[in-house]
């Protein structure tokens, strides 16, 4: 068993990303969660894993620190079968690439995706979660179901620019224009993380 206050780093410099982690844990109270940003630990890492997972690791162990109990990182995107080959984890280097604003990048998208028709638009997100302590590299992966709007149907959240756009199964609005409590219960990240929490529950 480990103490009730063992520090975790969110290894993430996506601040779509971390104020997502930071909201599904902050009922958690018994742990202390850190981030890049406070810690001094904010430089690139280059993700050159072929799968989610290859890439979650890559990211664990490149910021992991003995100060911390944990390090938790994930690696996420979007899969759209008729384009498989072109997304998946290489999501943020698609079209405008990883330098384009988060505009710049969903314009093109959107553009380069304008004459697929609706039965094409089918796709999912999807996050796998990498809790790391130099002793065994423990993972987490969970999957939303959806489709890709045809416009841009909410302002972006930073570093989030696709859920402007995916609608998730059962809802009729954006990922991003759900509520805090909606998006812990359907989203990929929020499964994800769901499961990473259940295990440190385990151990705390």
């Amino acid at each position: 068993m480990r103490n009730k206050n063992m520090k975790i780093l969110i290894a993430t410099k996506n601040q779509g990303k971390l104020n997502e982690i930071q909201d599904y844990f902050k009922s958690l109270n018994l742990l202390n969660f850190h981030n890049l940003f406070d810690s001094n630990l904010d430089f690139d890492v280059e993700e050159t894993g072929v799968t989610y997972k290859e890439n979650a690791l890559i990211k664990a162990k490149a910021y992991h620190v003995n100060s911390f109990d944990f390090t938790l990182a994930d690696d996420s995107g979007i899969e759209i079968p008729v384009i498989s080959h072109l997304l998946g984890v290489k999501t943020r280097r698609f079209g405008a690439g990883e330098k384009a604003t988060d505009q710049e990048w969903l314009d093109y998208f959107l553009d380069f995706f304008k004459e697929y028709k609706d039965s094409d638009r089918t796709a999912y997100f999807k996050t796998v979660v990498c809790l790391y302590d130099q002793d065994n590299p423990l993972f987490f992966e969970g999957i939303v179901k959806g489709k890709i709007a045809k416009k841009q149907l909410c302002e972006i959240k930073k570093g989030i620019p696709l859920s402007s756009v995916f609608i998730p199964e059962g809802f009729d609005i954006a990922m991003s224009q759900l509520s805090t409590s909606e998006k812990n219960n359907i989203s990929h990240r929020a499964k994800a993380l769901k499961k990473a929490h259940e295990y440190l529950e385990t151990i705390i």
